[in-house]
């Protein structure tokens, strides 16, 4: 990006495909990693030729992340369906994302550079959701449906609003992960002339807001709270209006307003028992297999056993003209078998009290990693950005309580994106300062 064409081939086109995986990663995930695998190959080649333009940039992070990975690895072997369980485990080249994105960002040009694709990819993708949201048309499916049928349909969508992917996309933390860093630049000022980059921050965070909002996606509307977690350790009061404001607007939504107008009489829905089954049969799965876990590819077949084994003993405390639906519940999660609903829970199941601690171990470091480093930003746009995504890695771990996050594509690509952007905000500021 900075002094591009001065660069080497492999860093050129490795940068230009890592873009263009960024780009892509709003609108389909398989030529999204096409291009980030495609991405990781040519910068692998820069290395092992030794390009001076290709260099590892070391965060001090590869300690947990090789500890979790290298467990999670071993881990598949314990259990049958060992091929199933090695493909689960996406950690292993989607870690790339951290690798490139904390490589090939190294200067705060480059940064800036960074923000204008964040920007586009909010812009685009909330203007599709919000547009599914007033009109009912799901604009992707309708796509699919012509190219599939050669004849176009408009197709209708009631339900959670998707996106560009089709996929909920603001259900998922994809879009927090984009949201939350353009909410804390929004607030980032020039003093003495305004730049129509700072109005485009303001209008996409503005964007991505109404379309999470939207969405009405529990899970992420109840910890946006939690992008408050770096004011702990690094206090702006400029930003504390704001998060008092989301927090009130989060309790006027509980309180009648807006798509959750009958939460409180609805808290308990149909989503919610399905969640409480799914999150204590799963946990039954996990004392099945305390140590070790199912593996990754065998838990929904755990997960079908156990199911079984409630269909006449109810879990929750129903009266009896609700037993019917419950056995509806069970009956349709058997022939539905799901993940957890709860990232946490996922890795307990999957891969045991020792994948459980292995995967907190990773989470800690990284934690640790944005606190110490967080006093070392000094430049302001530069501070103002590593907050954003410092907070919208705590809102990803909250919400991970009530879905499984980092094992979505998508989601975890964006996950390991935001952490390598803070760690090449910190090398550029070490350098530089």
């Amino acid at each position: 990006m900075n002094n591009t064409l001065n660069h080497s081939w492999t860093f050129r086109w490795s940068l230009y495909l890592f873009i263009a995986f960024l780009i892509f990663s709003g609108i389909s995930i398989s030529v999204s990693q096409a291009c980030l695998a495609a991405s990781l190959i040519i910068w692998l080649f820069g290395l092992f030729k030794k390009y001076d333009d290709i260099r590892y940039y070391r965060s001090g992070l590869e300690r947990y992340i090789f500890i979790f990975v290298i467990v999670s690895f071993l881990l598949a072997f314990s259990s049958p369906n060992i091929i199933e369980n090695l493909i689960y485990i996406k950690d292993f080249w989607l870690i790339a994302v951290l690798v490139l994105t904390s490589s090939l960002i190294d200067s705060r040009d480059d940064v800036s550079r960074i923000v204008k694709i964040i920007i586009f990819i909010a812009i685009i993708n909330s203007l599709v959701a919000i547009g599914q949201y007033m009109t009912d048309v799901n604009v992707i499916s309708s796509i699919k449906f012509e190219l599939a049928q050669k004849r176009f349909k408009i197709n209708y969508d009631n339900g959670a609003v998707s996106g560009f992917l089709g996929n909920h996309l603001t259900y998922s933390g994809y879009m927090m992960v984009i949201m939350i860093p353009l909410i804390y630049l929004s607030f980032f000022k020039l003093y003495k002339r305004r730049d129509i980059f700072l109005i485009l921050i303001k209008i996409s965070a503005f964007l991505a807001f109404l379309a999470v909002i939207l969405s009405w996606t529990r899970s992420i509307i109840i910890t946006l709270p939690c992008a408050v977690i770096p004011l702990v350790f690094k206090r702006i009061k400029l930003f504390i209006g704001l998060f008092i404001s989301v927090i009130i607007l989060v309790l006027l939504i509980f309180s009648n307003l807006g798509p959750g107008k009958n939460i409180i009489r609805n808290i308990y829905d149909e989503s919610s028992q399905l969640r409480i089954i799914i999150w204590r049969t799963s946990f039954n799965v996990w004392l099945s297999h305390p140590l070790v876990g199912t593996g990754g590819g065998n838990y929904l077949k755990e997960f079908k056993k156990e199911i079984i084994k409630i269909s006449e003993k109810p879990l929750l405390k129903i009266e009896k003209d609700e037993l019917n639906r419950y056995k509806y519940y069970v009956g349709f999660l058997y022939r539905n078998s799901t993940h957890p609903h709860n990232d946490y829970l996922n890795q307990l199941a999957r891969k045991g009290i020792i994948g459980f601690i292995a995967f907190i171990y990773m989470l800690f470091g990284i934690f640790r990693f944005m606190v110490i480093n967080l006093k070392l930003i000094e430049d302001r746009f530069s501070r103002y950005l590593y907050m954003g995504l410092f907070g919208a890695f705590c809102c990803f771990l909250a919400a991970s309580m009530f879905q499984c996050y980092y094992t979505d594509e998508e989601n975890l690509a964006m996950f390991w994106f935001a952490i390598g952007l803070l760690v090449a905000i910190v090398k550029i500021e070490k350098r530089d300062v």
